[in-house]
């Protein structure tokens, strides 16, 4: 995982200052995506000659699900933005949802890419 949500809690935490209230907050929106966009890239940089392992074992939050586990894979597109969910059963037997939130324009590329690599969990990824 590239950007945590707890990585911009700082961000969101700040008080509101007399800028911020009078212009709204496109102010700390622009900081924001600014910021993870920076996060993001040094992220990718340095996770670019490192093994999965390697990139699991950098924070607690990061986990594998094994293919052998990914019982289904959907991408929901809804009014508040698209999700891509992966059902799973993990070691105890439970099944356990995880989502993530996606860029519109990456709901195209990522549901062939989807569909090409695993169709037989995501026979629901048809192009709508």
């Amino acid at each position: 995982m590239v950007l945590r949500p707890a990585d911009l809690t700082p961000l969101y935490a700040k008080r509101a200052g007399l800028v911020e209230i009078f212009m709204g907050g496109s102010m700390q929106k622009r900081e924001i995506q600014g910021f993870s966009q920076r996060l993001e890239e040094e992220r990718r940089q340095s996770f670019h000659h490192k093994s999965a392992n390697d990139i699991l074992a950098l924070h607690e939050s990061n986990f594998e699900i094994l293919y052998a586990q990914i019982e289904r894979v959907g991408i929901n597109d809804g009014i508040l933005g698209a999700t891509l969910q992966f059902d799973f059963k993990r070691v105890a037997g439970e099944t356990k949802k995880i989502r993530f939130q996606l860029k519109s324009k990456q709901i195209e590329h990522l549901r062939e890419v989807l569909t090409r690599t695993m169709p037989e969990k995501t026979s629901q990824l048809a192009s709508r």
